[in-house]
């Protein structure tokens, strides 16, 4: 039986940091990658330069330069969750139309070097290499090349080879590893790392406690903790100095549009005008978004009311392993007993059918 010849069709090259830094075809010039801060911002191909300009996480325009050629620079529309949608240069506007999985259909593919989710396609398979070239995404086959290295028990999930566990319209996977949740509201495209809940149990005080240096027990750790406990379930009676911070006024601006019988949303606006009022800033901004969009998705009936502070709990847990700061104590206790007095009203909630009526 005569063996038949492979042909080379591509080759990559990584850097030590493990980003994908060139490509190579046989017939063609080497392709060359430049970050800026983990996100594609250069790439040239012989005399051809392609530069992408964006803010923060928001894509605005490309501009490609060839030799001597003046710069040619085109505006970018995208969606919340960064995939291109409209490349508009001096003559026409082009449109880009996508499958649910990141399949882009044959037109305007050739002009925008960016695609779905903001990412880079290849242009020889057409697989998006997530991660910066850790990991291969098919968007035909709907699924990754390759297991993740998180998986199964880690932060990638059980299913090894899955994309966003079947939900590509409303998260994202930009490492290759876990997926991120879009923020909804006020037209952001800020995303923020969702972990499994499976795999991040809320933690008891005593394991906790022993997690904690000895310092950190004895300079009364805990006593800050249970005062950010005391601080959130009661409005302070002294008219409070400062204005709110960014975060807090962040969480407000987002309870008021969402609906406000749902548990969950309710102490969360609860709990953060009374710790306003207490002059408490221990809300970062990152965790100001991620209550904002569990507040979003419970209002529209995506997740319960008890999921949601179980989520809160381990995002807290987290925050509370890495930074041993009294709030993640605090924040973790807090959602979790949130979790276990919510789970009474879902079960109401589904019994009764309200929450089908609130889904319509």
């Amino acid at each position: 039986m005569q063996r038949q010849s492979m042909n080379l069709l591509r080759s990559y090259r990584y850097d030590p940091l493990d980003r994908l830094v060139a490509c190579a075809t046989s017939t063609q010039a080497s392709n060359q990658r430049f970050y800026l801060k983990d996100r594609l911002a250069t790439e040239i191909q012989g005399t051809v330069q392609h530069s992408i300009l964006q803010h923060g996480d928001q894509l605005l325009a490309q501009q490609k330069r060839q030799g001597s050629v003046a710069v040619q620079t085109s505006l970018l529309a995208t969606d919340q969750q960064r995939s291109v949608l409209t490349l508009l240069d001096v003559k026409q506007p082009h449109a880009f139309a996508y499958m649910p999985y990141g399949h882009c259909f044959a037109g305007g593919d050739l002009l925008s070097l960016l695609r779905f989710n903001g990412e880079r396609a290849d242009p020889v398979t057409g697989w998006y290499l997530l991660g910066n070239g850790y990991r291969a995404f098919n968007p035909v086959l709907m699924r990754f090349n390759s297991p993740d290295s998180w998986s199964p028990f880690g932060e990638g999930g059980l299913n090894t080879y899955a994309y966003c566990m079947g939900d590509p319209l409303n998260r994202s996977d930009p490492t290759g590893h876990s997926w991120s949740f879009f923020g909804k509201l006020f037209g952001t495209s800020t995303s923020y790392r969702r972990t499994s809940i499976t795999t991040l149990a809320s933690p008891s005080p005593a394991q906790m406690s022993s997690q904690l240096p000895a310092e950190a027990a004895k300079s009364g750790f805990f006593t800050d903790a249970l005062k950010t406990v005391d601080q959130s379930l009661r409005r302070s009676s002294k008219p409070a100095l400062d204005t709110p911070s960014e975060a807090r006024q962040y969480i407000s601006n987002v309870v008021e549009r969402l609906d406000y019988d749902q548990p969950f949303v309710k102490r969360l606006g609860e709990v953060n005008k009374n710790l306003a009022s207490h002059g408490n800033t221990s809300l970062s901004p990152t965790h100001a978004r991620v209550y904002g969009d569990l507040a979003a998705v419970v209002s529209e009936g995506q997740i319960s009311n008890a999921g949601a502070h179980a989520f809160a709990a381990a995002e807290w847990y987290r925050h509370f392993a890495t930074t041993r700061r009294p709030s993640g104590v605090a924040g973790t206790l807090m959602n979790f007993g949130g979790a276990l007095v919510s789970g009474v009203t879902d079960q109401k909630l589904y019994k009764t059918g309200e929450v089908l009526r609130k889904a319509l």
